[in-house]
């Protein structure tokens, strides 16, 4: 602790100073009191229709329960301004140069609870309502609801550190009269208070959410998983459509037909009834069997007026085999099953596609939480400098009233608070714009106000490079798939191959026809057939583009493997860099927090000035915004490792079912 040092022989202490009291003292005295409350009052009087508690910074009155737009840190200084205003009442107020005008704003406003159970209050937010929908229960202070094998989180104290910093003060400052020992009173009790008590700027009728709650949010809402999951329908059926290859196929028939007819005196009525079946299948090998039966009645009823005629009915029944078997050109299990086992193929390709779908969407949801939860943050951080700022800038009037600054020094403290508002004003607007930016991947209401949680521990294990090399092989969708490519880039050249042959197919037809009255008849037939179609190059072509996709997919395969390793060497890199970025920056906010207090130590004994004051507190604030950016990244690098390995959807405990 810096002590001051003991005043000199020749120095008098100021407590023993004496000041001769003379009746001309006196007089000059009382004609400096009397003119200068002469002046406030007139002051007082002309300045009254815009002291009202109810008028905005433009004179125009406003209802006190309109308090949507109203600025948190303006807010804190008109209540610090009306305050002081009631507790002095005939004494004028302390002197602000950047105070606005007082404005309206109920007590519950001041609650930050009252935000937190605003979305069971409000029944017309369509957020809300569509996230009930989807079954989501609002989580207020509670954090993951998802389960995860590791927790990616910031530590508990984050949530303070950024809102508390030592305030200056200035107790050894002795006053004059009994005005300055009421407005230092005032002053300290003002400079005592936490800021983190203070509304935040993002406080409001908002909806507080975890990570976990924007993962489930993006899988119910995000009209790209939507259509992914759409798309499913159409691949599915792709697969039964060719898994059905070696299903026989039947098909039967019926048919009744009736007819009348009536020629002068005679009539003629017959009827006929035709059942049949047909039934088809593929055989594995690459034949095709066919069998049809067919069965037919035949009735005829004449009639006339010299003698009547009924052939008492027909039956008759005809049976049809057929079979035919390649033997070169289309012949073997392995080729006819090609269709299928590249069908296959690709349906796990299409379940690889929609998991990297889901990771991607996933990953980019939380990037754009915690950019939002970072934004959050330095508004808070610019918030606090700025109060420290302006009650830095007050505490300078109250010395410079006393007559122990000159007012010369008030410039670098009104340029600090200057610079404050302007920081503010950026990183609000960097907020709202981290906001509608996760809003757009979440597709939900665009007017919803999201409050992004902070997290409870910041995760400091280093991965191992090895484990997740072997990792990222068996899960990353992009490595899965391009393996899958070269599978079925094997069974499309197998079928160019086999398209180049000859055909010689064996035909084999067996029939039976059988009428009632008629003699039965039979046919049996067999043979070879050999083809050859000259003059038509798309089958050579075809060959050669199967050769070629076949030994670009080994290349891209082992492009991918080797690309796979650097991103995640990189990856694993990044995330142990980024950890020591974490530690350097807590050690350097921790630094600037002592330095800072050990310079308004200083102050309040005269050791130091304004300037090195603000320039400490503009050191400290760069060194908060840092670690939170630090901590942020490290956050990052860890999220983008999961996605990078393929392991984001099992840390979340989500599983793609491939039915």
């Amino acid at each position: 602790m810096y002590q001051p040092p003991h005043p000199t022989s020749n120095e008098p202490d100021p407590k023993q100073r004496s000041f001769p009291f003379t009746p001309d003292r006196m007089f000059r005295i009382l004609t400096l009191v009397s003119s200068t409350v002469g002046w406030v009052c007139i002051l007082a009087f002309a300045l009254k229709p815009f002291l009202t508690v109810k008028a905005t910074a433009k004179g125009k009155l406003v209802e006190p329960a309109t308090s949507a737009k109203i600025n948190p840190v303006q807010v804190k200084n008109n209540q610090r301004l009306i305050s002081s205003q009631i507790s002095t009442q005939n004494n004028p107020p302390l002197p602000n140069v950047h105070q606005k005008q007082p404005i309206a704003l109920p007590a519950s406003a001041l609650q930050p609870s009252n935000y937190q159970n605003f979305a069971l209050k409000t029944g017309k937010n369509n957020s809300l309502s569509q996230i009930k929908k989807f079954g989501w229960k609002k989580p207020i202070n509670t954090l993951a609801s998802v389960n995860r094998s590791q927790s990616l989180n910031f530590p508990a104290k984050i949530s303070t550190q950024f809102q508390q910093s030592p305030l200056p003060t200035f107790s050894s400052i002795s006053p004059t009269n009994n005005l300055e020992s009421k407005k230092r009173a005032d002053l300290q009790t003002e400079t005592k208070q936490e800021p983190a008590q203070q509304p935040s700027v993002t406080d409001g009728q908002g909806i507080l959410l975890t990570v976990s709650d924007i993962v489930i949010l993006a899988l119910q809402n995000n009209r790209d998983i939507k259509n992914a999951y759409l798309e499913r329908i159409v691949q599915r059926q792709d697969l039964v459509v060719e898994e059905d290859k070696f299903v026989p196929n039947f098909t039967p028939t019926i048919s009744i037909a009736l007819d009348r007819q009536r020629v002068g005196a005679g009539t003629s009525k017959s009827g006929g009834l035709d059942v049949g079946a047909t039934v088809s299948v593929t055989l594995p090998a690459g034949g095709n069997l066919s069998f049809g039966w067919n069965g037919t009645g035949r009735a005829l009823t004449a009639n006339n007026f010299d003698n009547d005629f009924n052939d008492g009915g027909r039956l008759g029944q005809n049976l049809q085999l057929n079979f035919n078997q390649p033997l070169l050109r289309g012949f073997g299990v392995e080729v006819n099953r090609a269709s299928i086992d590249i069908a296959r193929l690709n349906e796990q390709a299409n379940i690889l596609f929609l998991k990297a779908t889901l990771i991607d969407i996933i990953t980019d949801a939380i990037l754009a939480y915690r950019s939002l939860l970072q934004a959050q943050e330095r508004v808070k951080i610019e918030r606090v400098s700025l109060e420290i700022a302006q009650q830095q800038l007050e505490n300078l009037q109250v010395l410079i009233n006393a007559g122990r600054v000159a007012p010369v020094d008030i410039f670098p403290s009104e340029t600090n608070v200057a610079s404050r508002q302007v920081s503010l004003l950026a990183a609000e607007n960097d907020r709202d714009g981290a906001r509608l930016a996760l809003i757009q991947i979440l597709d939900i209401e665009r007017n919803t106000n999201i409050l992004a949680a902070e997290p409870s521990s910041l995760p400091a294990t280093p991965p191992d490079v090895k484990n997740l090399n072997q990792l990222a092989f068996t899960n990353n969708p992009s490595f899965l798939r391009s393996a899958l490519a070269v599978d079925i880039s094997k069974f499309v050249l197998l079928v160019a191959e086999n398209d180049r042959k000859w055909n010689l197919d064996f035909n084999a037809t067996y029939g039976n026809v059988a009428n009632t009255g008629v003699d039965k008849t039979t046919d049996v037939r067999a043979g070879l057939t050999f083809s050859r179609e000259f003059g038509d190059l798309t089958v050579e072509q075809r060959y050669q583009r199967s050769r070629v996709n076949r030994l670009q997919a080994e290349n891209n395969l082992n492009d991918v493997r080797e690309s796979l390793e650097i991103q995640v060497t990189d990856r694993v890199r990044d995330v142990n860099l980024k950890l020591k970025q974490v530690e350097l920056a807590q050690r350097a906010r921790e630094l600037s927090e002592k330095q800072l207090s050990i310079e308004q130590e200083k102050l309040k004994f005269g050791r130091s000035n304004i300037i090195n004051i603000v320039n400490f507190q503009n050191d400290l604030a760069q060194a908060r915004n840092a670690e939170l950016a630090a901590k942020i990244d490290y956050l990052n690098a860890l999220t983008l490792l999961e996605q990078t390995v393929g392991i984001t959807l099992d840390a979340w405990n989500i599983t793609v079912e491939s039915k």
